[in-house]
């Protein structure tokens, strides 16, 4: 077979376009990973990195570690090619978690005046007074 190294992309969604119709992504990065799942690619992470890892285990997409001689590389390849893409479900998950998470990131910034506080429900421990 062949692999392409494609052309570093400006956004993830012009990552997105370049994966699209790809039988593997190779990921050794978390917005490589993030690109590949949206596109419905599969792809094997290169976990170098513990949020690199735990997305590819939420995506239920396999790892390689990356100081994996070459064979067993070749071999994680192998066995990843042509393999399922992240489910739609896990991908709309991961969504939600990234839309919750800036919510929460504005309402930080607007030192909690912001109508969007009443919407941050991802912090089971907030007290809540702080969004009053």
């Amino acid at each position: 077979g062949r692999a392409l190294v494609g052309p570093v992309p400006a956004t993830v969604a012009s990552a997105c376009e370049h994966v699209v119709g790809a039988r593997l992504v190779l990921a050794q990065r978390f917005h490589a990973l993030v690109a590949a799942a949206s596109a419905g690619v599969p792809a094997l992470a290169v976990a170098h990195e513990p949020k690199l890892e735990g997305l590819a285990r939420r995506l239920t997409q396999p790892t390689v570690a990356p100081e994996a001689p070459p064979p067993a590389l070749a071999a994680a390849i192998a066995a990843a090619i042509d393999g399922p893409p992240a489910p739609p479900a896990a991908v709309r998950r991961e969504r939600e978690r990234a839309a919750e998470g800036f919510r929460l990131l504005r309402v930080l910034l607007a030192r909690g005046r912001s109508d969007e506080a009443v919407a941050i429900d991802g912090l089971a421990l907030r007290p809540e007074e702080w969004l009053g």
